[in-house]
């Protein structure tokens, strides 16, 4: 599975995988922003950042390696 969504480019991300392999897929209902909220791209962690003063940012030498 891991190498699946490795392989992945562009917008394409787990939700897209979870969503093309349901059937192995585990539900857990969640509520709580730590398990809902997005940080996969730079709009998402600036939110993250304005609404709960968190700032997420990539290892010196990854920043901008990996596809949005």
């Amino acid at each position: 599975m891991r190498a699946e969504i490795m392989k992945m480019t562009g917008a394409a991300g787990l939700r897209d995988w979870r969503k093309a392999h349901a059937a192995q897929v585990a539900t857990l209902a969640a509520d709580h922003a730590r398990y809902t909220l997005d940080v996969d791209s730079e709009v998402d962690r600036a939110a993250l950042k304005a609404r709960y003063g968190i700032a997420l940012t990539w290892p010196e030498g990854l920043a901008g390696s990996f596809a949005q």
